[in-house]
């Protein structure tokens, strides 16, 4: 039995979650067994649905500088009691420690694991992370990244490999049922729907997303912007929407469980982001045959399908919502097949992952793997 630890900043309702609740419950077997460890401040309704179907969850208080050593402890009690033989961490803050200690307790394989292309927060903020970048770097034995930006933001010029996000393609295949259902529920009728998933943090650029959809009002004034998610700065967007009088033209629908459904009661799909590590939700607009136009910060390998155009955040409102362009007679429920082609889908994903772990856990060396090398 290969037992994993993987480690992740917190578990709400974003793309590595979601991503995880599908990988850990798919690639249990007699062979690997996979645990997560999360801080106190995870969703524990996520954390219950995991822990009902059998999965080992680690649930340690948030670190604080108060608590150092507490925290130190708790992951040297965790790791000596369970004798893993893989860590997998996704946590830039915490990694070092998870590392430190479980080269003390002799696990060999640690796998730092990066999925973002920029730090938010102040100079002593970023300083400090990329010191943890640095220190995680040294300590881990494998490095991942999600993409190549990711990967050359983390790790520079030190060898890595990208292991695309898994994404249940499937799930997200047209529904004109589903579209007809979520319309009814939000009470929308004939109007045009813009639409965003995501969390509201910086990094989303959501203000700027609402003084786009406010320039193409002016042209098409039939239309309602949907917003799927919450976040630190909800308050900030909703003052934002006041102040330009939009409420009646912005729908909050909070987190939701079946994102794949909001996908198709909307007819665009818009994504200024200020940086990506990837942006899963691109891919998953895309199989549900939405068409995009999304921020040039996003990876490249992001456009799987004739459906998306970037454009530049340096660019007015007015130029992009100039660049909000429909076409016609897409037949949106085809699309989900060529997405299923790019080596996005869960099912690829998780063997390369779980034939990685085999791998490193059945030789001496760190074997080649399927994973993109960079």
């Amino acid at each position: 039995m290969i037992k994993v630890l993987e480690i992740i900043p917190g578990y709400n309702f974003g793309g590595i979650e979601s991503v995880f609740q599908y990988s850990v419950t798919k690639i249990q077997s007699k062979e690997i067994q996979i645990d997560l460890l999360v801080e106190e401040i995870a969703n524990y309704k996520k954390i219950a649905k995991l822990k009902e179907q059998g999965i080992n969850v680690h649930t340690i208080p948030r670190l604080k500088y108060t608590n150092l050593f507490t925290y130190i402890r708790k992951v040297n009690g965790i790791l000596s009691n369970e004798n893993y033989d893989v860590i997998h961490s996704y946590n830039i803050t915490r990694s070092p420690i998870f590392f430190i200690v479980a080269k003390t307790r002799k696990i060999k394989h640690r796998i730092f694991h990066a999925r973002t292309n920029k730090i938010d927060g102040n100079i002593i903020k970023k300083i400090f992370l990329r010191i943890n970048i640095y220190i995680a770097t040294l300590l881990a034995t494998k490095l991942l990244a999600n993409s190549r930006k990711a990967g050359e933001f983390f790790f520079n010029k030190k060898q890595f490999e990208i292991l695309n996000n898994g994404l249940d393609i499937e799930k997200f295949k047209f529904n004109i049922d589903k579209r007809n259902e979520i319309r009814l529920k939000l009470k929308l009728g004939d109007e045009l729907v813009i639409g965003h998933m995501g969390r509201f943090t910086e990094a989303k650029n959501h203000l700027f997303l609402i003084e786009i959809f406010n320039e193409f009002i002016k042209k098409q004034p039939n239309t309602k912007l949907l917003l799927v998610g919450d976040g630190p700065l909800q308050e900030n967007i909703m003052k934002k929407i006041k102040q330009m009088n939009l409420e009646n033209k912005v729908i909050f629908t909070g987190p939701v469980e079946n994102p794949q459904d909001y996908f198709q009661s909307m007819d665009y799909f818009l994504f200024p982001s200020k940086y990506e590590g990837f942006g899963n939700v691109v891919i998953e607009a895309q199989a549900s045959g939405l068409e995009i136009l999304a921020a040039d910060t996003l990876p490249m390998a992001t456009q799987v399908t004739d459906l998306i155009n970037y454009y530049s955040i340096e660019c007015t409102p007015m130029e992009w919502s100039e660049n909000i362009k429909l076409k016609k007679q897409i037949q949106r429920e085809n699309y989900y097949k060529k997405v299923l082609k790019s080596g996005y889908d869960i099912s690829e994903v998780l063997q390369i992952k779980e034939d990685l772990y085999r791998k490193l856990c059945t030789t001496e060396e760190n074997a080649s793997s399927n994973l993109e090398y960079k």
